[in-house]
C-alpha cells in the first residue's frame, strides 16, 4: 500500500502543474517538472527525517502521506486545466511515416523489456553489492543518514540521492524488490527529455523521436536501466538542467532558473562528476541572465545558487567535517599521487586522456586488439606513456574494458555524434546557434573530464551522460540534405546492435535458460561474482544456526557486504556493522559487541579480539577456482563450533 503514495503524489503534481499553467503545456515538459519536484522532495525529506530521528518506515510513510495531502490541496486550489499540446502517437507517426513507426516500436519494446527485467531481477551489480545498496542497509538500521564506521569511503562520501530514493522505496515497499526501478525510471526520463530538448533546438517531432530512439538504444543505457547504479540518474538531472537553460534562452523566468538550480543540485547530490559536466551549462545560464542586466540577473543567480546549495548542504557538511573536502577524500598512494584526480595537466597528458577515453568506444563485437595497439603506438610516437601513473587510475595498465554495464562501448552512436557535432558547428541557420552552444558545452564538459580525472578502463559508464546529452544534437543531423537518406540504415544498425544487451545480457537476461523470470534469487545475485554463490549461503546458514543477532563485518574495501546484511530481503534476523575498520572513518566504528564476525580481509589469525570480546575462526571459504581466501566466520570462544 505504501507504494501507492508516490503514485498518487506524481499524479496530483502532474495535474496541478497542468492546471497552473496559463497556456497550453507539452505533457513531456510537465513530466520533467514533476520528476524534479519529486527529486527535491526526496532530498529535503531524507535530510529532515534523519535530523528529527524519524527515518523509519512509519516516518517515511507519514512524510509521503503529508506530501499527497499538500498536493491534493494545491490540485483543488487551481481550476480550468489548459489543453495539452502532446500530439497523439497516431498523429506523429502519420506525419513521419513508416521509419518513425519502427523507431517508436523499438523504443516501446526496449522500455517494456527492460522494465519487466527491472521488476523481476535481483540486484547484482558489483558496485551495488559493495556500496550502493550496502549504505542503504546501514541507513535503514541506523534510522539516520549520518556517516558511520566503514572501511569503504564511498559508502559515506559518495553523493547519495539515488540511494536515498531506493531507501524510500524499501521503506514503502518493505523490501528491495523495486531497487532497480530508480534507474529504469531515469532511463525513461532521459528518453522523454531528449525528445523535448531536440525539439527546443529547432527539430520537428521527427527529430524528437530520433533523439528518443538514440537514447533508448544506447548499449550502456539499456544495461544500466535494470541495475542499481546511478549513471542514468545523473544523466537525467543533467538533461533537466539543459532543458532549463533552453527555457532561459526563450524567456528569463524564475521557473526556468529554478529548473537549472534544481538540476544542478540534484545532479551534484547524485554523482560528483556532474560538477564537470554541468559547469559549462551553468556558465551559459549565467551569461544568459547577465545579458539582461546585473539588476535583473542578481535574484535569479541567487535563486539558482541557493537551490543547488541547499540540496547538497547536508552532504557537503558531513563530507567537510570528516575529510575537509565538500566532495569527500581523494586518497593518495605511497608516492603521494592522487587516486582519482590527475597529477599531471600538460597538453600531452590531456591528449592522452582524450585518446584513451575515446578508445573505450572504438570496439565492435569485442574486437579490441586493433584500437588498443593503435593507442599504444600513438603514445609511443609522441613519447608518452599510455599507463602513466600520474594520469592513470590505481596504476592500471592501459587496456580496453568492454564487459557489461561497467564497460559498454558505443561506437556507432559515437560516430553519429561526431558527424552531427561537426555539422551543427558549421551550420548557420535558425536555432543553429543554440544547438552549437549546446554542443560546445558538451564538448567542454568532456574536456574537463579528461583534464581533471585520471583515466581508468571503466570510464565508459561515466561517459553515458555525455552520449545522452548529445542525442538531441545528433538528431539534428538527419534534418535534411544527404544525411536524411542515411537515417534508415542508422536506425537498423543501432537497434540491431542493442538487441543482445536488451534481451541477452548475461547478468540479467530476459531470455534463455538463465532468464531473470525463471532463475532463483541466489543464481541471479551472485552472477557477477560466482565464487560467492556457495560461500555466502553457507555463512548465512551458520549465522542462523547460532541465532546471531549482531554481525561484525570485517572488510578492506570492494567487499560484498550487501548480500550478507540484506539476508531475507531486508527482513534479516541480524544487524550488520563494520568492525576493525581501516581508514578515515575508523573513529566512527560502532561500540556494539557482535555475536559473530564475518571477515573478508586476508591475513587475520585464528583468534580475533573485537570490543574486548574474543572470537575464534570456525569456517573459511576459498575461491573454488584459485583457492584464494575470500571470507571466514568467527564465533565467540564460548560458543560451540558447528
Amino acid at each position: 500500500m505504501g507504494l501507492l503514495l508516490p503514485f498518487f503524489l506524481t499524479l496530483l503534481l502532474y495535474s496541478y502543474l497542468r492546471r497552473l499553467s496559463t497556456e497550453p503545456v507539452d505533457r513531456r515538459q510537465t513530466v520533467l517538472l514533476v520528476a524534479m519536484i519529486l527529486g527535491v522532495f526526496v532530498a529535503w525529506g531524507t535530510e529532515l527525517l534523519s535530523a528529527i530521528h524519524l527515518l523509519t518506515r512509519i516516518g517515511v510513510f507519514l512524510y509521503w502521506s503529508l506530501g499527497c495531502l499538500a498536493a491534493l490541496g494545491l490540485h483543488f486550489s487551481v481550476q480550468n486545466p489548459h489543453p495539452s499540446t502532446w500530439k497523439s502517437i497516431r498523429v506523429v507517426l502519420h506525419e513521419a511515416g513508416v521509419l518513425s513507426f519502427a523507431m517508436a516500436l523499438t523504443i516501446t519494446v526496449f522500455v517494456t523489456v527492460t522494465g519487466l527485467v527491472t521488476l523481476w531481477a535481483v540486484p547484482n551489480n558489483f558496485d551495488s553489492m559493495i556500496y550502493h545498496l550496502s549504505r542503504v542497509i546501514h541507513w535503514r538500521q541506523d534510522h539516520s543518514i549520518a556517516f558511520y564506521g566503514t572501511s569503504d569511503d564511498l559508502q559515506n562520501s559518495a553523493p547519495p540521492l539515488a540511494e536515498w530514493t531506493i531507501l524510500h522505496l524499501t521503506f514503502l515497499q518493505g523490501n528491495a524488490d523495486l531497487a532497480n526501478l530508480v534507474q529504469w525510471l531515469c532511463y525513461v526520463g532521459c528518453i522523454v527529455g531528449a525528445s523535448v530538448v531536440a525539439e527546443m533546438l529547432g527539430g520537428s517531432s521527427r527529430e524528437g523521436l530520433i533523439a528518443a530512439f538514440f537514447v533508448a538504444t544506447l548499449p550502456a543505457a539499456t544495461l544500466e536501466a535494470t541495475s542499481t547504479q546511478n549513471d542514468l540518474v545523473m544523466a537525467f538531472w543533467l538533461t533537466c538542467l539543459v532543458y532549463g537553460c533552453l527555457l532561459l534562452t526563450r524567456k528569463v523566468t524564475y521557473r526556468a532558473t529554478s529548473i537549472v538550480g534544481a538540476g544542478l543540485g540534484l545532479g551534484l547530490l547524485t554523482k560528483t562528476v556532474v560538477a564537470l559536466y554541468a559547469t559549462p551549462f551553468v556558465l551559459w545560464a549565467a551569461v544568459i541572465l547577465l545579458g539582461h542586466g546585473v539588476r535583473k540577473a542578481a535574484p535569479h543567480l541567487v535563486l539558482l545558487g541557493l537551490l543547488a546549495l541547499t540540496l547538497n548542504l547536508g552532504h557537503f557538511s558531513r563530507n567537510y567535517l570528516t575529510s575537509q573536502s565538500l566532495f569527500g577524500p581523494d586518497p593518495q598512494n605511497k608516492k603521494g599521487m592522487h587516486l582519482m584526480s590527475n597529477d599531471l595537466h600538460t597538453p600531452g597528458a590531456v591528449f592522452s586522456n582524450i585518446l584513451r577515453n575515446l578508445s573505450l568506444h572504438a570496439v565492435v563485437n569485442h574486437q579490441k586488439s586493433f584500437p588498443e595497439h593503435l593507442v599504444i603506438r600513438i603514445h609511443q610516437l609522441l613519447g608518452l606513456d599510455p599507463s602513466d601513473p600520474r594520469t592513470t587510475f590505481a596504476n592500471n595498465k592501459y587496456f580496453i574494458y568492454d564487459d557489461g554495464e561497467d564497460g559498454s562501448p558505443m561506437p556507432f552512436h559515437l560516430a553519429v555524434i561526431i558527424l552531427a557535432f561537426g555539422l551543427v558547428l558549421l551550420r548557420f541557420r535558425r536555432n543553429a546557434g543554440i544547438a552549437a552552444t549546446v554542443a560546445i558545452c558538451i564538448l567542454s564538459g568532456a574536456f574537463l573530464f579528461c583534464l581533471i580525472l585520471k583515466w581508468q578502463p571503466f570510464h565508459s559508464r561515466l561517459h553515458l551522460p555525455l552520449f545522452i546529452l548529445s542525442a538531441p544534437v545528433a538528431a539534428l543531423l538527419f534534418q535534411g540534405g544527404l544525411f536524411r537518406y542515411l537515417l534508415a540504415p542508422v536506425v537498423v544498425l543501432l537497434a540491431w546492435m542493442s538487441l543482445p544487451d536488451v534481451f541477452e545480457y548475461p547478468c540479467r537476461p530476459a531470455l534463455g535458460p538463465n532468464s531473470v523470470f525463471i532463475a532463483s534469487s541466489d543464481d541471479q545475485q551472485y552472477r557477477t561474482y560466482f565464487p560467492l554463490r556457495e560461500l555466502y549461503p553457507r555463512i548465512i546458514q551458520l549465522l542462523l544456526q547460532d541465532h546471531v543477532k549482531e554481525v561484525g563485518f570485517i572488510s578492506n574495501h570492494n567487499q560484498w557486504e550487501y548480500p550478507l546484511a540484506a539476508y531475507g530481503n531486508f527482513h534479516s534476523r541480524w544487524r550488520t556493522d563494520q568492525v576493525l575498520i581501516w581508514g578515515r572513518y575508523a573513529h566512527l566504528e560502532t561500540k556494539r559487541v557482535p555475536d559473530a564476525l564475518v571477515c573478508a580481509r586476508r591475513g587475520l589469525g585464528e583468534i580475533l579480539v573485537v570490543h574486548r570480546r574474543t572470537y575464534h575462526r570456525i569456517y573459511t571459504g576459498n575461491d573454488p577456482s584459485t583457492q584464494q581466501f575470500l571470507v571466514s566466520v568467527y564465533l565467540p570462544v564460548s560458543a560451540p563450533a558447528p
